[in-house]
């Protein structure tokens, strides 16, 4: 049975770093890697082939430039995440391949460094009482209201500023029986 190569988030964008953008052509002539200059035209060094369109020629994943731009992005992250009360931002590993950038919302009462995978609304103030918010937050319910709505839509806007760092936005659009999602760029 199939299952989707993302988690979803209810409240946040879908950000993706795809491993297909670091492809690496490899020359049919020599074997050796084909450069470009403007994604255009693709040549060789070794030898005197070029081409405009290597979409049929083999190519191998540059996975030392893909997992160095990882951890970029994962410094930048723990940085953010650092700032917030509610949530946290990571990168995690689809289930086949790729990364995306998690939400997470951060359990309250247990200490820095543990959060849950789920971003159910069990820490949502507008879910909990006056003295669990003053218990969880040391806020009263409207204040913690108040901050947790201006962190979700802080959290939106720096995910979606993802794009900056090469990620692309992506949309489920929807999911067979056997478990296989669709995604669609957005």
């Amino acid at each position: 049975m199939s299952t989707p190569n993302f988690t979803t988030n209810k409240d946040f964008s879908l950000m993706i770093l795809e491993s297909d953008d670091y492809r690496r052509y490899v020359c049919p002539d020599c074997g050796a890697l084909l450069f470009s200059n403007d994604g255009s035209h693709w040549y060789c060094d070794s030898c005197d082939y070029s081409t405009d369109d290597p979409g049929d020629l083999e190519y191998e994943i540059d996975d030392l430039a893909y997992d160095d731009d990882v951890e970029f992005i994962e410094a930048d992250l723990r940085k953010f995440s650092d700032t917030l009360r509610f949530f946290g931002v990571t990168m995690v590993p689809g289930y086949y391949t790729d990364v995306q950038a998690k939400v997470y919302a951060k359990t309250a009462g247990i200490g820095e460094g543990y959060w849950r995978e789920d971003t159910s609304t069990a820490d949502d103030p507008h879910d909990l009482g006056n003295s669990d918010c003053r218990y969880n937050w040391d806020l009263c319910r409207s204040e913690a209201i108040r901050k947790y709505d201006a962190e979700k839509r802080k959290v939106q806007k720096f995910v979606e500023g993802l794009r900056d760092y090469g990620m692309r936005k992506i949309v489920c659009v929807g999911i067979f029986s056997n478990g296989e999602a669709v995604y669609q760029y957005a």
